[in-house]
């Protein structure tokens, strides 16, 4: 909870990780000290650190993998939130959609809900703290970090690294505004690459809050 308000978590962990080529969803994968990856995404929003952040955590597991998913994420002893485990959809958004649909008897809409993807082991307590605090204030707020590379438009030409940022997860918004901004969004048969864009699409711009380079998506084996 914060300043009155609760806090919810959406753990995207719905798809299965075709570019990972594992035979398995990616994020039942071990990484390098034993722990799989769901495991230690969700964790990371367990720890003390966040511990009176967060009222609720929902992590959407691919459909027919929900007892492995819940194994997993609630197996053996660990501090702070039991997470709940739902029926994830065909694509991201699908599970996002899923998930705030679960979330509307236990949140209010001038709540926050906070998204995250499951294949971000390592966001930091800093990070999680800064996206609420901004998201409470201002609606939306997304972890970005400024663009290393430079980019080139194939149409356009190089464009202007300044202004470009990596976007990250997790991305808070208010509830009311992510719920509405996510249902309109498929009224108009619109799917949108994250929920930043959603909220963007509903005229509220997310404000950017610092993330990391190491708060990396694992999408390939050159990843892990």
């Amino acid at each position: 909870m914060i300043n009155g308000k609760k806090t919810a978590v959406i753990i995207c962990a719905g798809g299965i990780g075709e570019r990972m080529g594992a035979g398995c969803p990616k994020q039942f994968m071990e990484l390098a000290d034993g722990t799989s990856m769901i495991r230690k995404t969700v964790d990371a929003f367990r720890l003390e650190a966040v511990r009176d952040l967060v009222d609720i955590i929902v992590v959407t597991a691919p459909e027919g993998f929900e007892g492995e998913t819940e194994r997993l994420v609630n197996e053996r002893p660990f501090d702070g939130e039991h997470a709940h485990v739902i029926t994830g959809g065909k694509v991201r958004q699908d599970s996002v959609r899923n998930a705030l649909m679960f979330l509307r008897g236990s949140v209010s809409d001038d709540d926050m809900v906070l998204i995250h993807d499951g294949a971000r082991p390592y966001v930091t307590a800093d990070i999680i703290k800064g996206v609420a605090g901004s998201a409470l204030e201002n609606g939306a707020a997304i972890a970005a970090v400024p663009v290393k590379d430079t980019i080139r438009d194939m149409e356009c030409g190089t464009l202007d690294r300044s202004r470009l940022y990596s976007v990250q997860t997790p991305q808070g918004f208010r509830f009311g505004l992510i719920r509405e901004a996510v249902d309109k969004a498929y009224e108009d048969g619109f799917y949108g690459t994250d929920d930043g864009s959603l909220a963007e699409r509903a005229g509220v711009m997310p404000v950017i809050v610092s993330g990391s380079y190491a708060n990396i998506k694992i999408t390939t084996p050159e990843d892990l």
